[in-house]
């Protein structure tokens, strides 16, 4: 007589291997389904970590505008000049020429 398994979809010469494999195939839909909640979870965390750094960015913008105007009513004109060690600063170009 010959088994068939609902959850593997498989025969099997035995009810002890039905069973066993079956057992094996739920463990494993079990850790796949952890570690697919893990990643949605991962995922979430690596956003909040954006979105937080989104917001300190734009509040450093706006006190640097800030700051800027004092000067510039103050003073006339600001000048300032940018090197390589403040590539950083270009980063919507480089994603705008990722676009193409």
């Amino acid at each position: 007589m010959r088994y068939y398994s609902d959850v593997t979809r498989k025969y099997y010469e035995s009810e002890k291997a039905c069973l066993e494999a079956e057992e094996a195939a739920q463990k494993e839909e079990a850790a796949r389904k952890e570690a697919e909640a893990k990643a949605v979870e991962d995922r979430k965390a690596a956003a909040k970590k954006v979105e937080d750094a989104y917001a300190a960015m734009l509040t450093a913008q706006k006190e640097y505008t800030k700051l800027r105007r004092e000067f510039i009513n103050k003073y006339g004109a600001f000048h300032m000049t940018f090197c390589s060690d403040n590539s950083d600063s270009f980063d919507w170009i480089d994603q705008f020429f990722r676009i193409f």
